[in-house]
């Protein structure tokens, strides 16, 4: 027990104990990161998101993607609960052309 004690004190003051938990982040970091790759569209088909009353949300339908036309917007304080809703449920819509790679992939593939 108290080798153990003595080898975390030598580790920590060499700085080993340090360094070992920052590579260990970093690595998981690593593994986690992913690339977004998205293919072009023309939009030529937008949609209204949101179709009862006049509104200024429109998606692609051939991709996904979504538009907010404006010219001159102001937002009323009443109108900002059904705002908050709209932004949280345009959030949860992903693009269909969008693909998802692991970084280490996406290196790899670039490379060649």
């Amino acid at each position: 027990m108290n080798l153990k004690k003595y080898w975390r004190r030598l580790n920590i003051w060499i700085g080993i104990q340090k360094i070992k938990p920052e590579k260990e982040i970093i690595d998981l970091l690593k593994k986690a990161t992913v690339v977004e790759e998205q293919s072009e569209c023309s939009h030529r088909f937008l949609s209204a998101l949101f179709p009862k009353g006049p509104d200024i949300w429109y998606k692609c339908t051939n991709c996904n993607q979504l538009w907010i036309v404006t010219q001159a917007m102001t937002i009323n304080a009443d109108k900002l609960p059904e705002l908050i809703k709209k932004l949280q449920m345009v959030a949860k819509i992903k693009s269909k052309n969008v693909k998802t790679t692991p970084l280490k992939e996406f290196e790899k593939r670039v490379k060649k």
